[in-house]
């Protein structure tokens, strides 16, 4: 998994890197990670590739679940009833990624010194924190466009949020800290982010939900993506007109 440690962990292929989804189990003291056993470096090829030879194999990405009627479905039956079921369904998904990635998120856990659940949880705001940055979304939801003192401000957020939170993450994680003392990092960046988020953008914990609910695996959402039903057709050809000229 690519991220390292950010918004989303094993969001590696949509985030940056470690904000992971359930809620934490009773705090326990977490063991030292191992130290990292030597690695041989790769043998050098004995001769230079040529223009035949296939490119190497890149490595494995976690994969979203795809947004089947299966998934929407499920989802949907999950935040039935919920006093907030955008953000009922949008940890479901946040859940169901994480499932379907398990080794993925081990090894981050293992790379980074977190738990399995602490990467999950990252997971889960890392996706949270990329939907609040779909500035399109977020101004739908707003009914109105933000400034652009607003949209940098909404930038600028994700990235210092992050840069602070990998900071004090890593340095409780080589100092030894608990797993209490993780959880509380992990809960505080959430709640720091989440004010910073409503005071820039004039959003609120309601209008959070329907942005969540937006996810492109809930149905009639805003942001819905469908899944085709067959390949897209090839382009049209460069030097073919596809509307006829407008008179002047």
């Amino acid at each position: 998994m690519r991220p390292a440690l950010v918004f989303g962990a094993i969001a590696a292929a949509a985030v940056a890197a470690i904000w992971f989804g359930a809620s934490p189990p009773a705090p326990t003291i977490a063991a030292a990670p191992p130290p990292a056993a030597a690695q041989t470096p790769p043998a050098r090829p004995r001769l230079p590739p040529g223009p035949d030879d296939a490119p190497p194999r890149p490595p494995p990405e976690p994969a979203f679940p795809l947004p089947t009627e299966e998934v929407r479905s499920a989802l949907s039956e999950r935040a039935s009833g919920a006093a907030r079921p955008g953000m009922t369904a949008f940890r479901a998904f946040s859940d169901l990624y994480v499932d379907q990635n398990l080794d993925f998120a081990r090894k981050q856990a293992e790379s980074e010194g977190l738990t399995l659940e602490q990467v999950r949880e990252l997971t889960h705001f890392g996706l949270l924190v990329l939907a609040t940055q779909r500035v399109p979304d977020v101004e739908e939801i707003l009914g109105r466009s933000l400034s652009d003192a607003e949209r940098e401000t909404l930038s600028a957020l994700m990235i210092s949020s992050n840069r602070e939170f990998k900071e004090k993450m890593r340095a409780l994680v080589a100092a030894r800290a608990s797993e209490a003392d993780r959880w509380i990092l992990v809960r505080a960046a959430q709640g720091e982010y989440l004010a910073d988020f409503y005071a820039a953008t004039g959003m609120n914990e309601g209008l959070l939900d329907e942005l969540l609910a937006g996810n492109m695996a809930l149905p009639g959402a805003p942001a819905a993506t469908e899944v085709p039903s067959e390949p897209a057709p090839p382009p049209e050809p460069a030097d073919r007109k596809l509307h006829p000229t407008r008179p002047r």
